[in-house]
């Protein structure tokens, strides 16, 4: 899911006006890739498949990112009378998008197209969903400023025929008028025929919902079981995936990766969104009604456990082939679900995007209608986390628990490789109750933590706000009412998950006086990591410096090495983490009454054990490492630098 912000008077829509005004084809050239990618997309994945692969597009990210700089630029220059991104059948698809929308039509030379590959013919032209491209309509008079902006940026910008009156898109190619559509009737939402296909309840049902639960046998090992469920796939930490992409660029990500949802900030305001992606496509496959409801209240819960209020949805829904009357069943049933939790939570459905035939010739894919809500934080430091905080802190189990069984639940997946019973029964009334009551909490300052229930149910859910705090075993059975032995696998699970994690800084604030310095400020550093702070002078670098070696201490906010809080500690405490700092001050910070060596031998001296003969070797080790041991018996006034 993309999310973008734009102001109210900026934005530009996808619809073409203007008789006269000329049409362009922007971003990179057109050639033979994706040619007919929506059709491929349209049948079933076979062993012919293989032999289809130049139907599949061919992105470039960093042309990619041109683009997008340069059609933000023409779009605030005031240029743009209508702008559409060249998806599924590239120009077709585009000129008559837009000329429906503004019921007028397109006159458009296909002999102006910018081309990759010299022999295209028309048929090609028009088909090809080569990326990074876009259909611009440019007000009259302003083709000039168009070109330069694109120029600029290196990139095409050529005009490729106008705006006309009648409402048929014309295609001209080697001076010939090759087509003369009336575009209305090929765009969804006009004219285009809606299909009504056959639904039938799917045959499984018969053998899932009337299975024998009793029948299963009681775990002999619960440690077990729950250390199990945390490896699943589905329940397991993600940060291998996510630790391989910037997750701060910009400087605006205020929740980082692990949460229920993220939540970035937006500048110059006090205002954050939170987002999230969220299905569980075995609820879908076993009551695609249900199902559909609980990917929107799952999603909305995860937004509305930040804080956020959640305002609308995006969607991709991916099924199988939908000729198969059990599949179009789990699709219908799957969309009504969603609509109806959609209305009663007040989230528009924005857009979306429909995949089927997701299949091979032996089965299809769960249907899996992703949900991808967005939430509204009116103030960002009325944030929640999901992790424990202190000691002693209460935990509550808000809502009401209707769902008995473990039908269709992770555990039955994982411990006995069964997907059987019914979906998990939602109450949309008690939903909006339950989130509304979130959102009421959250802005009056209450709640220090909030974690949705899903997935491994309450047991794994305490243990994820556990994990993610960094709570050691002993903590962890006096704060929690759970079993000691569960505790145990607690604390395992920390040290799989969390031990690598070597700074983990949370919203830490200091100010001198009436200036502040470091304003909400979070960070995580893994063992091993390298991390440059860069900035102007007197923007807290070396404040957040002092703060994590505890010469400063912040006035809000945590700062954790390896578990320990910082600003917390007291001296001896702080000596022990001292021990694993290296700090190097921005002035020598040497004792100029004593020589190099007695610098660097008078920690060692009063922090250690060590000998008098190991204390030597360690001074002359570290003295040679950067080429300085001809200067141990030098004073500080006389070393350079």
């Amino acid at each position: 899911m993309a999310v973008g912000i734009v102001k109210h008077n900026q934005s530009a829509t996808a619809t073409a006006s203007g008789i006269g005004n000329p049409v362009f084809i922007v971003g990179s050239s057109t050639g033979k890739d994706g040619i007919h990618g929506a059709t491929f997309a349209s049948e079933e994945i076979s062993e012919e498949s293989e032999s289809k692969r130049p139907n599949v597009q061919v992105g470039d990210p960093f042309t990619e990112k041109l683009l997008l700089e340069a059609t933000l630029e023409l779009i605030q220059s005031g240029a743009v009378a209508g702008i559409q991104d060249m998806g599924a059948a590239g120009i077709t698809c585009s000129t008559s998008e837009m000329s429906a929308k503004g019921n007028c039509g397109m006159k458009i030379n296909l002999d102006l197209v910018p081309l990759r590959d010299s022999d295209m013919s028309g048929y090609e032209i028009m088909l090809s969903e080569s990326q990074e491209r876009m259909l611009v309509v440019v007000h009259k008079g302003q083709e000039e400023a168009a070109k330069k902006i694109f120029d600029k940026w290196d990139l095409n910008c050529v005009e490729i025929g106008e705006i006309i009156k009648e409402p048929n898109v014309k295609i001209y190619y080697k001076g010939k008028l090759e087509a003369d559509v009336p575009a209305e009737p090929l765009v969804l939402g006009g004219g285009a025929p809606v299909y009504k296909r056959e639904t039938k309840e799917p045959t499984y049902f018969k053998e899932t919902q009337n299975f024998n639960f009793n029948a299963l046998p009681e775990p002999k090992d619960y440690n077990e079981v729950l250390l199990r469920l945390v490896s699943s796939p589905n329940i397991t930490n993600k940060n291998w995936v996510y630790t391989q992409y910037d997750t701060q660029v910009r400087t605006n990500t205020m929740l980082l990766p692990g949460g229920d949802a993220s939540v970035i900030r937006i500048k110059e305001t006090k205002k954050a969104l939170a987002m999230k992606v969220d299905c569980n496509g075995r609820y879908v496959y076993l009551n695609p009604y249900k199902g559909g409801m609980s990917a929107v209240c799952e999603s909305a819960r995860n937004v509305a456990c930040t804080g956020a209020t959640p305002l609308a949805i995006t969607n991709c829904l991916n099924f199988g082939n939908p000729y198969n009357p059990e599949i179009y069943y789990q699709f219908t049933e799957a969309i009504r679900g969603m609509g109806d939790a959609c209305k009663l939570l007040e989230t528009p459905v924005t857009g979306g995007n429909v995949s089927f035939y997701n299949q091979s010739k032996d089965y299809a894919v769960f249907p899996t209608p992703s949900i991808g809500m967005i939430g509204l934080l009116e103030d960002y430091e009325k944030m929640v986390t999901s992790n424990f905080k202190d000691e002693g802190d209460i935990i509550i189990l808000l809502g009401n628990n209707s769902n008995k069984g473990v039908d269709g639940s992770e555990y039955l997946n994982t411990i006995f490789n069964l997907i059987k019973g019914d979906a998990p029964c939602i109450n949309l009334d008690e939903e909006k109750k339950l989130i509304d009551t979130l959102l009421e909490a959250a802005d009056k300052k209450l709640l220090k933590s909030a974690h949705d229930i899903s997935d491994g149910g309450l047991a794994v859910a305490l243990a994820e706000c556990w994990c993610y705090k960094g709570y050691n075993c002993s903590r962890g059975t006096e704060s929690v009412g759970i079993a000691a032995n569960s505790a145990v696998v607690l604390a395992s699970l920390l040290n799989s998950l969390d031990k690598d994690i070597a700074i983990n800084i949370e919203h830490v604030k200091k100010a001198f006086g009436k200036n502040e310095v470091l304003k909400d400020i979070n960070l995580r550093i893994k063992d091993g990591e390298s991390v440059c702070t860069l900035g102007k002078s007197g923007t807290g670098k070396s404040v957040i410096l002092q703060c994590i070696a505890g010469l400063l201490r912040p006035d809000s906010g945590k700062i954790l090495i390896y578990g320990e809080d910082v600003p917390k500690l007291d001296e001896d405490e702080l000596q022990e983490i001292r021990k694993k700092i290296g700090f190097l001050f921005q002035s020598g910070a040497l004792y100029d009454s004593m020589s190099v060596r007695q610098n660097l031998e008078f920690p060692l001296r009063r922090l250690t054990d060590l000998t008098t003969p190991e204390i030597n070797d360690k001074v002359k080790e570290a003295l040679e490492q950067v080429g300085l041991a001809k200067s141990i018996d030098k004073m500080p006034s006389e070393l350079s630098g």
